[in-house]
């Protein structure tokens, strides 16, 4: 699950932006040059896009792809800390629920500070 995080991420900038354009998936398909189901896909976190799609989007969503990086690092921190946390065996159900715990804090108070700047 944890490794959906930034597919998820990804999918949720690209339909945000979508939408902030004024633009339906389909119009965005025929910008990007790709099909109605791939733009569905990606947005619903199903589906990664190229390297080469995500520039042409970015370009037609006037959105540089340098903006979604904090989220991506936000994303892939959750992520390897989800992994860092399967290999501990030796902590108790409760001391990984209390990490976890850590985490979601973490991840919200980063979150409102990004929203501050």
């Amino acid at each position: 699950m944890s490794e959906d995080i930034l597919t998820l991420s990804i999918g949720r900038i690209i339909k945000d932006a979508r939408k902030s354009k004024g633009l339906s998936q389909k119009e965005l398909a025929v910008l990007a040059g790709c099909s109605l189901a791939h733009i569905g896909r990606i947005e619903c976190g199903l589906a990664q896009p190229s390297l080469k799609l995500l520039e042409t989007l970015q370009r037609h969503l006037n959105t540089l792809i340098f903006d979604m990086f904090p989220f991506f690092k936000n994303a892939l921190k959750q992520q390897h800390f989800a992994r860092l946390l399967k290999k501990l065996p030796q902590l108790t159900d409760a001391q990984l629920k209390n990490l976890s715990d850590l985490a979601s804090v973490m991840s919200k108070d980063n979150a409102s500070s990004s929203s501050l700047e």
